[in-house]
């Protein structure tokens, strides 16, 4: 059974979009919380470098893979949600 991606907190929201903000090298604002990660300008190596300053902002570090499978800025937030709670993520 799946469950839908839990709420993310607008802190964790806030992070997720400066971090792609830095990693896409556009303005914060100009981030789209429902947009796919590659079709807002990224890549698989964009991608791997998001994982290490995601990592690095949060102090967890995330599996490229799950930032594949959480591609929009509402689902990586709600992954870090769920690394901080210690919980599994899913697919």
């Amino acid at each position: 059974m799946s469950h839908p991606d839990p709420v993310p907190r607008p802190e964790l929201v806030a992070l997720v979009r400066q971090a792609w903000a830095e990693v896409l090298d556009t303005d914060e604002d100009a981030v789209p919380l429902e947009t796919n990660f590659f079709e807002a300008g990224g890549n698989s190596m964009l991608l791997v470098l998001l994982g290490d300053v995601l990592g690095d902002t949060a102090g967890t570090p995330l599996d490229p893979v799950e930032l594949f499978q959480h591609s929009t800025v509402r689902a990586q937030a709600g992954l870090l949600a769920e690394v901080e709670q210690g919980a599994q993520p899913h697919a």
